[in-house]
């Protein structure tokens, strides 16, 4: 599971028994500064749509949670790689294909 806000990403673990990949240092590691940076760039919008697409294939997240401070920006990015969406009010998760 990929979050830009890291609150979810801790959270997110223990209400679906799902892992993530970005959560705070304690959760991410190795290299947590790393995956913090580039799923906020993800997020932001900040990475050309061929970098999204192969970070998000490099985390190996199935699911991607927007909240409600990140822009509306996976599905330009992202394209036919999300396979699936559901909006909680301003809040959207993306499912994602598996890789192989």
């Amino acid at each position: 599971m990929l979050a830009r806000a890291t609150y979810l990403g801790v959270v997110v673990p223990a209400e679906t028994g799902r892992r993530t990949y970005a959560a705070g240092c304690l959760w991410s590691e190795p290299h947590c500064v790393d995956r913090i940076v580039n799923t906020r760039d993800l997020f932001l919008g900040s990475l050309s749509a061929a970098n999204a697409q192969a970070y998000v294939r490099s985390t190996g997240a199935r699911f991607l949670v927007k909240d409600c401070y990140s822009p509306e920006v996976l599905t330009k990015l992202l394209g036919s790689m999300i396979i699936d969406t559901k909006h909680f009010g301003c809040a959207s998760v993306y499912q994602v294909r598996a890789q192989g």
